[in-house]
Order: C-alpha cells, then structure tokens, then sequence
C-alpha cells in the first residue's frame, strides 16, 4: 500500500506496506539479470524509506507500516545466490540521529546516500572516496513532493549538500557492434 503520507513534528513519511507479489516481481527482475549476465556481478540494494530509520516501531506498528528489515529479507530470500545483496538499513539505524532523510522529500539526503555507498563499496573491496578530502557545496530552502502534498504550515527547508569530486565524465556512444562512435552518431534516425 502506497500513497499514505504521516506527518511527526516538521518532518513528513511515506507509509509502506509489504506487498508479496510484488516483491516476487522484483526479485524475478533480478534473477533473470544475474542470468543474462553470467560474466557481471548484479547486486540489490534496497533503499529503506525514512519511517524505517526516524520512527519508533510503535508508530510504525500504529500507521500498519511493514517492519522494513523483515521485507528486505524476504525480498533478498527471494534473489538467487548470484545477486549480490547489500543491506545497508543496519547503518543507517546506526545513524539514525544524523540528517539522513529529507524533512520535505521522500529521498535521502546525501549522507544517507553516502552510508549506503559506503557499504556497496565494502561489499566490492573498493575503497569510498573521503568526504573530508573534498570542498561541500550546498542549496539551501528546498522544498520537496512531501510539502508540495501536503503543505504543512510548519514545514522546515531542507538543504541539499554535494561534494565537488574532481572527476570529468567521458561519454560515448556505441553502434550495436559495441564499437565507439565519434558522437555525431544519433541512433537509427540520425
């Protein structure tokens, strides 16, 4: 069940209800991808809405909210051993009193992204980048698809924070022989 909005204090939350079927549907998705691909490692991970980190499970008990945990594992029981699953609820919860959700939004903020990329890039062996190594960047009095619902009269701005990485993005195109073009190529049409 989706589309139930609970409101604590200045922050708004997404209700969420376990669906069975449609976690089969998904857990199919990936099992067929980790089988087209048997030379590439597929990995899940479940991004868990802001009532499963900033709500006591009595709330979630008295809005008929899933137990978040409990659906992501049987979402994973689901997925075949090929299907890399990375949790990353447990960090966030370890987390839990940092500025990990939007106030107005269903997203995450960046650091809730980050904790979840930290534990993608363990599940890899990679090394995360350092945030302290890099200059923040912020836009402040964000409003967003929470307050634009609801419009609360105590709604709180959020900030949206970035990192500025000193990385340059190269794309290219590639004809269906998997061979790059000069970037003039547009598709069929072009």
């Amino acid at each position: 069940k989706l589309g139930t909005m609970y409101i604590k204090g200045n922050q708004a939350f997404e209700s969420y209800r376990y669906n069975e079927s449609a976690a089969a549907r998904y857990a199919a998705i990936l099992n067929r991808a980790a089988e087209a691909m048997p030379n590439a490692k597929v990995y899940d991970l479940i991004v868990p809405l802001s009532y499963s980190v900033n709500l006591t499970e009595r709330e979630q008990a008295q809005f008929d909210m899933s137990d978040a945990g409990e659906s992501v594992s049987k979402m994973y029981a689901m997925m075949n051993a090929s299907v890399g699953k990375v949790s990353v609820l447990p960090e966030l919860l370890a987390h839990k009193d940092e500025y990990l959700y939007f106030r107005t939004d269903h997203h995450w903020t960046t650091l809730g992204a980050y904790y979840a990329y930290e534990q993608f890039c363990e599940a890899q062996g990679l090394t995360p980048f350092d945030r302290s190594a890099h200059p923040v960047e912020t836009a402040e009095n964000f409003y967003g698809t929470h307050y634009s619902k609801a419009r609360t009269w105590n709604a709180v701005p959020d900030t949206i924070t970035w990192y500025d990485l000193p990385n340059q993005l190269t794309i290219y195109n590639v004809t269906a022989a998997g061979q790059p073009t000069d970037g003039t190529d547009t598709g069929p049409d072009g």
